[in-house]
């Protein structure tokens, strides 16, 4: 990806232009380089049947520490080297997040050394101490916060608010009292407050709310409030609501729907719903997560509002709105927002979708929308609606899906070929064939136009489809795959993956003696790719060729596991073709390594 430093510093270093030109260049380029990379964002890459099928994972992974790791930190913990306590103290709290637990002797020197000369130690020890939920550290780890400033108070003023530390109420409303002196204390004293539910805290988190000439201050403060306070806000809120202004002038209305987060009087509805119909989408925003969370029907009266006006993560909120009440309307509503601008709305969409076609009750509905989207124009909505004919199960869509594979965009045509795969169809093999011919072609050409990035991942999915469904016609398309001469590794493991469907249970000779030709070329100056080695395996043994076994003994041997995994396709296909047991791995343990003063083992 071209990033903005990288522009700057070539043109820097190459062009020996004035500044001004330079700056106009740079803005040039930085329109331009998206538009280089987006094209190549677009190809979905979608799990397939050959990824899944067959399950070759033998053995459980498991994890586990060096030894000694908690004696070698105690150690560094009492050096005299800061670097050595440091970088201990961080060891702590990274081996304590992924499950090595039982640090207790640590804990006094950690304590300690909050009060180490080097500011470093201070800030490690800490973060450990938070870390590690020592809640009896809590007025030291003030002390230190009071000390060192505001590096200490972002790491201490979080967990003393989290664990409700009651002794250190005064000092977040003092710092509240002086939020314009100290912002950044300020804020993380009013966050605090706000979880704590401070009370007396109240009064001067409402003047900072109407007097600060910070918004990002006045925000924080409403929020503290929302979180705590009940009732009796109505009035503030209501002067806020009529203070009219875009962009930075409509945040008192922001505030407004922000204070009474924690209301639950009818009055409080009134302003929301008042505000829910705003012009301005920071508004819009705030108060439909108070509405969503007390009464997601106001959310769906005002879903006309909202599509217009509001922005993604509102549209978001509709979407849990409609999908907690589903019927007709708010199944087909939701069904429109596959079609949505955003990807993590129309993605929310389909999911919640998928979701509720579970219920019997409300399958057909679900298929029923997901049949009309996916007979859009849009590449959105067919993509999504794609998805979910998957979920479904959805056989009836198929020859809309054979069409969708001339879409002009890759994001459609390559997830239509995958629902192809996926849902197996009867009808239109011979259709999907005859375009595999022609898009296969463009394919090994090399075509790199825009409209037709993706070709291999959707012809992919197409062999797969042919394999399952063992359509015999496709047969010498798919032989195609075998030599090395076809550059293109996904669609060659596809392929080569459809052929042992083809002819499951069935040995082709002059097929398998090409597989095995695959399977043995590992010394060549061009050594077959593992990923095409592997599927060979897997399609001899989906044929059941009893000729094969002596060879596929020879490769286990050759290559065991786990540094190889052609091991475990040969035994599955020999557990295929004879019958006998696949192999029982102990856990394979994955090893956590890469820590500070870890021992180095012979």
């Amino acid at each position: 990806m071209v990033t903005r430093n990288h522009l700057h510093k070539i043109m820097l270093r190459r062009f020996p232009i004035q500044m001004p030109v330079a700056a106009c260049c740079l803005a040039v380029l930085l329109q331009i380089a998206p538009a280089l990379t987006a094209r190549s964002e677009v190809v979905p890459i979608i799990e397939s049947r050959v990824d899944r099928d067959p399950d070759l994972s033998f053995a459980v992974p498991g994890e586990f520490f060096p030894e000694g790791l908690r004696k070698v930190w105690t150690l560094a913990l009492k050096h005299d080297e800061a670097d050595a306590k440091q970088l201990a103290a961080r060891s702590i709290v990274i081996a304590n997040q992924n499950g090595l637990t039982e640090w207790e002797s640590t804990v006094p020197l950690l304590r300690k050394n909050l009060k180490d000369e080097h500011r470093a130690v201070r800030l490690a020890s800490a973060a450990a101490l938070i870390e590690l939920q020592v809640l009896d550290a809590a007025d030291e780890l003030a002390e230190a916060a009071d000390r060192d400033g505001l590096e200490m108070s972002q790491l201490v003023e979080p967990a003393l608010g989290e664990w409700k530390i009651e002794s250190r109420v005064d000092r977040w409303i003092e710092w509240t009292d002086r939020a314009e002196q100290n912002q950044g204390r300020a804020k993380l004293a009013m966050r605090a407050l706000g979880r704590i539910g401070a009370a007396k805290a109240q009064d001067g988190l409402l003047k900072v709310v109407n007097e600060a000439r910070q918004s990002s201050l006045r925000i924080v403060a409403a929020r503290a409030l929302g979180a705590f306070v009940a009732s009796g806000l109505e009035t503030h809120s209501e002067a806020l609501s009529s203070q009219e202004g875009r962009g930075p002038r409509a945040i008192p209305r922001v505030l407004a729907a922000i204070l009474l987060n924690s209301h639950t009087s009818d009055e409080s509805l009134v302003l929301l719903d008042k505000l829910l119909l705003d012009n301005e989408p920071s508004v819009i925003a705030a108060a439909a997560v108070n509405l969503n969370r007390r009464d997601p029907q106001r959310l769906i009266a005002a879903r006309t509002h909202i599509l217009s006006k509001g922005d993604a993560n509102v549209r978001s909120l509709l979407v849990q709105s409609l999908l907690a009440r589903p019927s007709n309307e708010t199944i087909a509503w939701t069904a429109e927002l596959l079609a949505d601008v955003s990807p993590a709305v129309r993605i929310l969409a389909r999911k919640g979708l998928a979701k509720i076609s579970d219920d019997e009750k409300y399958r057909d509905l679900v298929v029923e929308q997901a049949r009309l989207m996916l007979n859009t124009d849009g590449w959105r909505a067919t993509e999504q609606a794609a998805h979910l004919i998957v979920h479904v199960d959805d056989k009836a869509s198929a020859m809309r899906l054979v069409k969708l594979l001339g879409f002009p965009r890759a994001e459609t045509y390559v997830t239509a070929a995958w629902a192809l795969s996926e849902t197996n169809p009867k009808q239109g093999l011979k259709e999907t064939l005859e375009f595999a011919e022609r898009r296969y072609a463009k394919a090994i050409q090399g075509a790199q136009n825009p409209s037709e990035l993706g070709f291999e991942r959707q012809l992919a999915h197409l062999f797969e489809w042919f394999g399952v469904a063992k359509y015999s016609p496709a047969d010498e398309l798919m032989r195609r795959c075998i030599p090395k001469s076809n550059p293109l590794i996904h669609l060659r493991r596809s392929g080569i993956w459809a052929l042992g469907y083809l002819y499951e249970d069935k040995p082709h000779r002059a097929i398998i003696n090409l597989l095995h030709g695959r399977l043995a070329d590992t010394e060549s100056s061009d050594p077959e790719d593992d990923l095409i080695r592997l599927q060979c395996t897997i399609a001899i043994g989906r044929m059941r060729d009893k000729e094969s076994v002596a060879k596929l003994r020879e490769r286990a041997e050759l290559e065991p596991p786990p540094a190889s995994p052609i091991a475990d396709a040969c035994s599955w296909a020999l557990n295929r073709i004879t019958g006998e047991p696949l192999p029982t791995y102990d856990a394979v343990p994955g090893y956590r390594s890469g820590f500070f003063l870890e021992s180095i083992s012979d």
